[in-house]
């Protein structure tokens, strides 16, 4: 609950000037590096076996732009979904603040009689609904704290899968992946 989620955003920020740096280098090198290989000054057996290379050494550059965007997407998305999910649990538990529980920091309810006279504590001690309106406050809480808990492990999968190179015919195995998608729920179906 105490956590700065603006972390997420800096983070998307740092990858998003990762990819335009790979867009610098993809450009050096099709301007400077690769022409070598294709104007003729370079010849002999090095030049045979670089050549094929080239290619994909540039593809590369372009992939790790796709992948480098894809996961500043990805930071963004779980920014606005992680804030909006934490307010969800704020405002569960102040609900049941209102409705006259006492919430612990682990999320479970009891009421909290000392909000009401003696006699009304006595009364709902005695209602036999009083422990399922305790259930159903912690339950809702529950909720809210496991949608955030969801959220946190599809966001892991798919940081995890974003990176795994799919295109086995760009050249280079476990490369870049220049089919990164930016939707967490890509990678969680």
């Amino acid at each position: 609950m105490k956590i700065d989620f603006g972390q997420l955003n800096t983070a998307a920020d740092k990858w998003e000037s990762m990819a335009g740096e790979f867009k610098k280098l993809e450009d050096r090198y099709k301007d400077r590096v690769q022409p070598v290989s294709l104007d003729g000054t370079w010849t002999g057996q090095a030049s045979l076996f670089s050549r094929p290379n080239f290619p994909t050494t540039r593809h590369e550059y372009a992939s790790a732009q796709v992948e480098a965007k894809a996961v500043a997407s990805l930071l963004r998305d779980a920014y606005a979904h992680f804030v909006d999910l934490k307010k969800r649990v704020e405002h569960a538990r102040q609900d049941a603040i209102d409705a006259g529980m006492k919430v612990s920091e682990t999320g479970a309810m009891s009421f909290d009689f000392s909000k009401v006279s003696a006699a009304e504590a006595n009364t709902i001690r005695h209602d036999p609904d009083l422990h399922s309106t305790e259930m159903s406050w912690s339950k809702r809480i529950d909720d809210a704290v496991r949608a955030v808990d969801d959220a946190d492990q599809g966001l892991k999968t798919a940081l995890e899968a974003v990176v795994v190179d799919i295109d086995l015919k760009d050249g280079n195995f476990n490369g870049f992946n220049g089919k990164a998608s930016g939707d967490v729920e890509h990678y969680e179906g």
